[in-house]
């Protein structure tokens, strides 16, 4: 895959500058190194949202768009005030949608952390219309199902699943259901962790989360299929 893109890679000196910003999470130090931010992470990071959206949608088949999150916390609800976040997140979503619009749209995920490097696929949380056709999709015999040998080789893959969020499973339903525990989800995500490759330094890393993102793709096609 070639795409004609100034992203060429996250400079080491950047994933170096989370790992510091880890230990000196305080204003002083990042206005003292906040070129470095935007030279090693915010601007890369804004062109791989670019060549990655095109990525995506030539994988899917669709429009495709995404934001870069603030690397600023909004601790005003928060027990830890420490200003800042020591990772870079992204999200890529379909349809044209943003992150405050997607809704039930399943989208994929990208965080660079300053040991490993997460990548995902799914929804978070199911609206109150959608969790029901959720849920009457798991119990279904074949959609149901296709999810199960869907997810069964995510695990197979080691990849992660998050853990359900209901202690039982909902009324209506079979409390012995056999897909008991997808029955019990308010959303569904998967998640791919691994240390940081030495691909993320180089253009390559498009393609090497590409590689990751096309294993997932049954689960965002499966998703997808709800609304």
């Amino acid at each position: 895959m070639k795409i004609n893109s100034a992203f060429n890679g996250f400079p080491k000196e950047g994933t170096a500058f989370l790992k510091n910003l880890e230990r000196n999470n305080n204003r002083d130090w990042f206005q003292e190194n906040k070129q470095v931010f935007k030279r090693a992470l915010e601007g890369p990071a804004k062109s791989f949202l670019e060549e990655m959206s095109e990525a995506l949608a030539a994988l899917t088949g669709e429009s495709m768009g995404g934001k870069v999150f603030r690397i600023y916390r909004d601790v005003r609800f928060s027990k830890d005030k420490t200003p800042y976040n020591a990772h870079i997140r992204m999200s890529f979503m379909g349809h044209g949608c943003d992150t405050k619009a997607c809704g039930d749209n399943p989208m994929f995920h990208f965080s660079l952390e300053p040991e490993t490097l997460t990548l995902g696929v799914g929804c978070f949380e199911f609206s109150k219309n959608v969790l029901p056709t959720y849920q009457d999709a798991v119990a279904n015999d074949e959609r149901g199902a296709s999810l199960q040998i869907i997810l069964a080789d995510m695990i197979r893959k080691r990849f992660r699943i998050e853990s359900p969020e209901y202690k039982r499973v909902p009324k209506g339903f079979d409390p012995d259901h056999p897909r008991g525990p997808h029955l019990r989800r308010k959303g569904l995500t998967v998640w791919h962790d691994s240390p940081i490759p030495k691909e993320l330094s180089e253009h390559r890393a498009v393609n090497r989360c590409i590689a990751t993102y096309r294993e997932m793709l049954p689960v965002y096609q499966w998703l997808e299929a709800l609304n």
